[in-house]
């Protein structure tokens, strides 16, 4: 049998604490006390938690951070998701090369990020593999190894080389090539969400995005803010539970996420 990872995306989630699912809701905390509210909604395509801690006197505080924090991922989704056609990223995937398609100085700051981290890691993180996606996905769903022909013209479309940033914009050298965002993405809108939070007077708070979790502040009660990983295979419990304070963590697998061929 054989298993391919198709998107290097979270699947292996993180699993919140009963405790931290019980979150208070109304306002039972003494006067003075700090109170968490907890807000889930579903946002880039997967399962999203958002939490405020403040004093418990702020209730308008605290649904004006959770109200902050999922304006700010819906703006990074709106902008940087492949799903959407209407996106930024899509819009300039669908661009043909030589055409400048404008861009916000929020996704330009993200791609040279992305151009960066790829000449730090010699391209073991490179957003300009769309190209060579494509081709697995498409395998996917034919349940047939790709060609090594298409693989190599997948290649030829892929690299840094093939993108040019400039001012406001950006464009492609080649037709075909294209850049995907998704190993990247949730992390910068978890970092926007949280940064959203702390600007509304939240004094603590946390972002999880399908298992991209970031934490600041400190919980109502417990204090550190806690961080449970879940077991890889079926029936098994959360092998991990990590204490955060001011921190982030990020897990991914392919248990969840996966085709098989020849299987």
């Amino acid at each position: 049998m054989v298993a391919l990872c198709i998107v290097t995306v979270v699947a292996l989630r993180r699993t919140m604490p009963p405790e931290l699912r019980n979150a208070d809701r109304g306002p039972t905390s003494p006067s003075g006390f700090r109170k968490e509210r907890r807000r889930p909604v579903r946002i880039m395509g997967t399962e999203t938690e958002l939490i405020a801690v403040a004093p418990a006197s702020r209730n308008k505080q605290i649904a004006a951070a959770l109200s902050a924090a999922e304006r700010a991922l819906r703006g990074v989704e709106a902008r940087m998701s492949r799903h959407l056609d209407a996106s930024e990223l899509s819009r300039f995937n669908a661009a043909r090369a030589g055409e400048v398609v404008k861009l916000s100085e929020a996704t330009l700051d993200l791609l040279r990020l992305c151009r960066d981290i790829a000449g730090q890691t010699d391209g073991a993180f490179d957003a300009t593999c769309r190209p060579i996606l494509q081709v697995w996905r498409k395998a996917g769903k034919t349940k047939r190894l790709p060609a090594d022909a298409d693989l190599a013209g997948a290649i030829r479309q892929s690299g840094w080389d093939k993108i040019e940033l400039l001012a406001g914009g950006a464009r492609k050298t080649v037709d075909g090539a294209g850049v995907d965002l998704g190993g990247i993405a949730k992390g910068f809108g978890v970092d926007r969400a949280v940064e959203a939070m702390r600007k509304a007077g939240a004094a603590g708070g946390l972002v999880n995005v399908g298992g991209d979790v970031r934490c600041f502040g400190r919980r109502e009660k417990q204090g550190q803010w806690l961080v449970g990983i879940r077991g890889p295979f079926h029936g098994r419990p959360d092998f991990a539970v990590v204490q955060l304070t001011d921190a982030a963590v990020c897990t991914s697998g392919n248990y969840e996420r996966f085709f098989e061929i020849d299987g």
